[in-house]
């Protein structure tokens, strides 16, 4: 579900980013998509922070750990 969201630009970003889609051939339109994979690399980045910081006392060794745990619960739920 598309919602319509009001974002304000600095002018001057607004023209490099439409002269850098027009580059690529790409329209006007196609700032939704920049600005959408923007904010979802965003929050990506922040939530890897989060976990960077929750997590920082532990090992490579428990890190590595905790991922093959994870990976095998998740198997388990397909089998």
């Amino acid at each position: 579900m598309l919602k319509t969201m009001i974002i304000e630009l600095r002018k001057e970003t607004e023209q490099y980013l439409e002269a850098y889609l027009l580059q690529q051939g790409l329209q006007r339109d196609a700032m939704t998509d920049v600005i959408e994979e923007a904010i979802e690399d965003f929050l990506f980045r922040q939530m890897l922070d989060r976990s960077a910081e929750r997590n920082h006392d532990l090992s490579a060794e428990q890190v590595e750990h905790l991922v093959e745990q994870v990976i095998e619960e998740d198997r388990c739920k397909f089998d």
